[in-house]
C-alpha cells in the first residue's frame, strides 16, 4: 500500500493509541479484582461484626417489651379489623363466598375457619344482610330447626327470639 505524503505518521500514531488502550484495559484488571476483593472483605467483615452477641436488656426493657407485644394484636385490630377478603360491620367480621353451597357444607366451612354462619342479632345486621343477598344473590344465615323440627335455633346453640 502507498501512502502519500503524511499519512503514514498518522496511521502510527494511531496503532500507538490503540496499543495504548490495550495496555491500560489490561493494567484495570488487576485493579477490579483488588477491588472486589475489597468489597467481598468489607461484607465478610460486616457479617462477623453483626454475629457479635447483642447486650443483654434490663427487666425494665423486658417489660416494656412484653407489653408492646401484648398491645400488638390490639393494634392491629384498630387498623384491620378483619381478613382482607371479609366484611366489616357492626363490630362483626363478614365472609362472603363466591363459592354456592348447601347449608350443611357452609357451616362445616365456617367452622374449620373458626367462624360461624350469621346470627342476626340487631335490625341493623338484617337490612345489612338484605342488602348483601340482593348483591350476592345467595348467602346461608346460622338459623335451622335441624334438631329439633320446627324449634328454630341459631348456630351457637341460642333460640330464635321473637322481635
Amino acid at each position: 500500500m502507498s501512502y502519500s505524503q503524511g499519512e503514514e505518521p498518522i496511521y502510527n500514531e494511531i496503532t500507538e493509541v490503540k496499543a495504548e488502550i490495550g495496555r491500560v484495559r489490561h493494567g484495570l484488571a488487576p485493579l477490579m479484582l483488588q477491588l472486589l476483593f475489597l468489597i467481598l472483605f468489607s461484607g465478610v467483615l460486616l457479617a462477623f461484626l453483626l454475629q457479635v452477641p447483642k447486650v443483654p436488656c434490663t427487666q425494665d426493657q423486658e417489660e416494656i417489651y412484653q407489653e408492646l407485644m401484648q398491645l400488638k394484636p390490639r393494634v392491629d385490630l384498630i387498623c384491620r379489623p378483619c381478613p382482607w377478603d371479609w366484611m366489616f360491620f357492626h363490630g362483626k367480621c363478614f365472609f362472603f363466598s363466591i363459592t354456592k353451597r348447601n347449608w350443611s357444607y357452609s357451616l362445616t366451612a365456617c367452622q374449620e375457619v373458626g367462624a360461624q354462619l350469621i346470627i342476626i342479632e340487631s335490625d341493623e345486621e338484617q337490612s345489612f344482610i338484605q342488602k348483601m343477598n340482593k348483591i350476592k344473590s345467595h348467602l346461608w344465615i346460622g338459623l335451622s330447626d335441624m334438631k329439633h323440627e320446627g324449634s328454630w335455633q341459631w348456630v351457637d346453640e341460642s333460640p330464635l327470639l321473637p322481635r
